[in-house]
């Protein structure tokens, strides 16, 4: 069975460090844990260091969340409205019909909305030129408190953040405030993208919340592909184990060749002539190989099955043999993966110094 090692203190430290530099732009800090299914043991380490907001996607996971921690739901559907989003503190709208069906939910308690603007990353949000029309409609509802206006980046299209978005939400909201009498006093803003802003130490004045998950967890910004500086980023180690290996004639033109498991034509990753190959135990059900980095120099993957993964380790100096294990400095989305899977074994490791030799370029 495939392994997945967690180093807890790793992400800590990235967390307080984070927290730190939110502090010094005096931003709320909202650690969006939906990549780890919420872990008690990683999300309470969290919340036991002064993690006071967590954001998810899954309803269950949040009413599961340490009391008295604010809890942000990021997005749900009209079918969920009735199970349990009143344990919410917020809920991220953009459509009006998900604002009546918070108004007719029963009781006092309801999550303030704040509703999320179109910035350029066409994954969702009200246009600019409709937001104002759409707040008016908004304030109209009864029984729903509007807590202030947020917005994505990085995410679908991969859009950074400029002067010339903020630029729009800061005329947006000083509309609303002069001519509506709304002072939507929390903006929020989402995606790790936004931490090039940080780095070159400037925020738009307007922007009182961030809300990040990858620079938590994996010390990344894959917007700009790139690690991020005083961040760790080996807090997620994957172990597969060699299962066969041999050397083997590859052949870049071998016969006819049709589409393999996953429906693609494939191309050769590797040299002709005699290669040295090894099949490990897992596949692109437990972890894609797109987002692993070996950990051993001279290791790259040749593909993947649904159940395993073979690399090429000819130009390796270890001399590999069945039964060893390898490992592999792992990102968001095959992290993700790793988390989702019950047949791979997840092991804390908490140690002050990560048992793995990881080379500084993939930390």
């Amino acid at each position: 069975m495939p392994v997945l090692f967690i180093d807890r203190n790793k992400i800590l430290h990235n967390f307080l460090f984070l927290k730190k530099l939110c502090s010094d732009f005096k931003l709320e800090l909202v650690t969006v844990a939906k990549f780890c299914l919420f872990n008690s043991q990683i999300i309470d380490s969290l919340i036991d260091n002064g993690a006071e907001f967590i954001a998810g996607v899954n309803l269950f996971n949040l009413r599961n969340l340490k009391e008295p921690i604010k809890k942000m739901l990021l997005r749900t559907a009209l079918s969920d409205m009735k199970n349990g989003i009143e344990d919410c503190d917020c809920v991220l709208v953009s459509e009006l019909a998900m604002l009546e069906a918070l108004a007719r939910l029963p009781g006092q308690k309801k999550p303030g909305a704040i509703l999320m603007l179109e910035l350029g990353d066409f994954r969702e949000g009200i246009p600019p030129d409709d937001f104002i029309k759409f707040l008016k409609k908004a304030l109209s509802i009864r029984g729903v408190k509007i807590a202030g206006i947020g917005g994505n980046l990085g995410c679908l299209t991969g859009r950074l953040p400029d002067t010339e978005m903020f630029s729009i939400m800061h005329d947006l909201l000083q509309t609303a405030r002069a001519e509506l009498g709304c002072e939507l006093s929390t903006v929020s803003m989402g995606g790790t993208s936004i931490f090039d802003m940080f780095e070159n130490n400037w925020m738009a004045e307007d922007i009182t919340q961030v809300r990040m998950g990858e620079a938590i967890f994996f010390g990344y910004n894959m917007s700009a592909r790139k690690k991020l500086a005083g961040f760790k980023g080996d807090a997620f180690i994957f172990q597969a184990e060699i299962i066969e290996l041999a050397e083997k004639k590859i052949i870049h033109s071998p016969g006819r060749i049709g589409y393999n498991a996953f429906g693609h034509k494939t191309n050769p990753v590797s040299p002709p002539g005699m290669r040295k190959r090894a099949v490990l135990n897992f596949g692109s059900l437990a972890a894609s190989f797109h987002g692993l980095s070996p950990v051993d120099s001279g290791v790259f993957f040749a593909g993947a099955t649904h159940d395993y993964s073979v690399i090429d380790v000819s130009e390796c100096t270890r001399k590999w043999k069945v039964g060893d294990r390898i490992h592999f400095v792992m990102n968001y989305n095959s992290a993700s993966q790793a988390m989702l899977n019950p047949f791979v074994q997840k092991k804390f490791i908490d140690g002050k110094n990560n048992p793995f030799d990881i080379p500084a370029d993939l930390e």
